[in-house]
């Protein structure tokens, strides 16, 4: 019997305090290491992102501008001067305004 009680480790809750609190301050210690460092990569992203928009607008922009003139050379300016370099000539054309079908042979 009193080789059990021998064998018995004392817990010690001292010991086991100590141990957490210097494992809570260094998981502190890391937690403010690792947002700085975060917030030192991210800092410098920030100037590219912003980079990246400033050339997108520019982009959007340059389109746009193709974009006026691929309509402007869609205009009746540029289809007259067609008809002129081609020498096309205008025919009338009459529609029709007839639209019943009676006499049309069915299948």
């Amino acid at each position: 019997m009193q080789n059990l009680l021998t064998n018995k480790k004392l817990i010690s809750f001292k010991k086991i305090n100590k141990k957490l609190i210097t494992l809570n301050v260094f998981l502190i210690i890391a937690f403010f290491a690792s947002q700085i460092l975060i917030t030192s990569v991210l800092g410098t992203k920030t100037q590219e992102i912003d980079e990246i928009r400033q050339r997108k607008e520019e982009l959007r922009l340059q389109n746009e501008i193709l974009t006026a003139q691929i309509d402007k050379s869609k205009t009746i300016n540029a289809s007259q001067e067609l008809v002129d370099r081609l020498k096309l000539t205008s025919k009338d054309i009459t529609f029709l305004n007839d639209s019943s079908t009676d006499d049309l042979a069915s299948l």
